[in-house]
C-alpha cells in the first residue's frame, strides 16, 4: 500500500513539475491577451446584440492590424501612412485580405473574418433595432466555418466564440512571424554604371538584333 501512494506522489509530483516548466515556456503575450479577451466577453455580458458585434468586431480588427504591423519592415512613418484613418489598409476588409495574400491566415480563416466584416456592417449600417435573430444575420453566421467547434444553437454565442477562435489563431500567428527583411539596394559606383550598361546591351541586342 504504501509502495503504490509513493508511487503515485511520485507520478504527481513529475506531472506537476512538467506542468509548470511548460507554463513557463508560453509568452507573457498569450496571459495578456488572454486576459483581455476575458474582459471583452465580460463586458459583452451587458451588451445589446448591436454593441456586442461592434465591440467584437473591433478587437478582431485591431489584433489584425497589430498582426501586419509585426509582419512588415519595421519603418514606422511609412507604417503609418498605409495603415492608419483613411489610408489603404485602414479598413477591416483591406486587411482580411493582406493578411491572407501575404500567408498569416488560411483560405476557411479568411473567409469567416470576411463573413464577420459583413455581419458588423448589416449591425453598423441599420438604423431600425436588429439582432443575432434577423434573417440575413442569421444565415451569415450560419455559414461560418468555425461554427462547427462550438456546442450552442444560440446565434450570439457562436458569433462571440468564432471570434474567439480566430483571435486565438490571429495570436498564435503573432507569436511566431518575424518582420520582413529589408532587401538591399545596388550600389551607385563605376563598376555598377558599367555592369548596368553592359547589361542594357545585352538586352538591347537580343530584342532587337535577332533578325541581324
Amino acid at each position: 500500500m504504501n509502495n503504490a501512494r509513493t508511487k503515485i506522489v511520485f507520478w504527481i509530483r513529475q506531472l506537476l513539475q512538467d506542468y509548470y516548466k511548460a507554463m513557463e515556456k508560453i509568452p507573457d503575450f498569450i496571459f495578456d491577451k488572454f486576459n483581455e479577451i476575458l474582459n471583452l466577453e465580460t463586458s459583452l455580458k451587458d451588451e445589446s446584440d448591436r454593441g456586442c458585434a461592434l465591440l467584437t468586431v473591433s478587437y478582431l480588427d485591431n489584433e489584425l492590424k497589430n498582426l501586419l504591423e509585426k509582419r512588415f519592415l519595421q519603418k514606422k512613418r511609412i507604417i503609418e501612412n498605409l495603415i492608419e484613418g483613411g489610408r489603404p489598409l485602414s479598413s477591416f476588409s483591406s486587411r482580411i485580405d493582406l493578411t491572407f495574400l501575404i500567408g498569416l491566415i488560411g483560405e476557411k480563416t479568411h473567409g469567416d473574418l470576411n463573413l464577420i466584416r459583413k455581419i458588423r456592417n448589416e449591425f453598423a449600417h441599420k438604423y431600425i433595432p436588429i439582432t443575432f435573430e434577423d434573417p440575413k444575420i442569421k444565415s451569415l453566421c450560419n455559414q461560418l466555418y468555425y461554427s462547427g467547434l462550438v456546442d450552442s444553437n444560440l446565434i450570439r454565442v457562436r458569433f462571440v466564440k468564432v471570434c474567439v477562435y480566430l483571435l486565438a489563431l490571429i495570436h498564435t500567428e503573432y507569436i511566431n512571424v518575424k518582420p520582413f527583411s529589408e532587401n538591399k539596394d545596388l550600389l551607385v559606383n563605376e563598376n555598377s554604371k558599367q555592369l548596368l550598361k553592359r547589361n542594357s546591351k545585352l538586352i538591347y541586342d537580343s530584342i532587337f538584333k535577332k533578325d541581324d
